[in-house]
């Protein structure tokens, strides 16, 4: 996990919350530098929330990991295992968060094409987008072609 907590950083940065999305934000900020219980603690928490309050701030947490257009392994891990930890199923993302996938997708391929070509970190980074919403390789394709 990184350094800084970027639970207490979405909360102080300007992103308009609701009241229970700030609560589940900091509670996980209280617990975020538990480097031996983090998961636990943070499947407990999850489960006073709903399913889709889970899979919003799965999509916050990406959202915040982009504001740098990176996300770096670390990150990667953090979020495959934070989707673990609130039991987010294979494929919710790409059949509930269409839009959302469809958005953070579109904006990232438009900042790795400015130059026309991705190079291998923008490449790995499409590969982690790609597990991060359980997407097929087709299913991917759809996002860069429009269809």
């Amino acid at each position: 996990m990184e350094n800084k907590n970027p639970f207490s950083e979405m909360t102080d940065s300007g992103y308009i919350l609701s009241e229970d999305t700030t609560e589940f934000l900091l509670e996980l900020a209280g617990i975020y530098d538990d480097k031996t219980d983090f998961y636990n603690k943070a499947k407990e928490i999850s489960e006073k929330y709903d399913y889709e309050k889970r899979m919003h701030i799965i999509l916050l947490y990406i959202d915040h990991t982009l504001t740098d257009n990176l996300i770096s392994n670390d990150e990667f891990l953090f979020i495959r295992d934070i989707k673990n930890a609130f039991s987010i199923e294979k494929g919710h993302f790409y059949n509930k968060k269409f839009s959302d996938v469809q958005r953070i997708l579109a904006i990232q391929y438009h900042l790795y094409y400015l130059d026309h070509r991705i190079n291998f970190e923008e490449s790995r980074e499409l590969e982690y987008l790609k597990e991060i919403f359980d997407l097929e390789a087709m299913q991917m394709n759809s996002f860069v072609l429009g269809d």
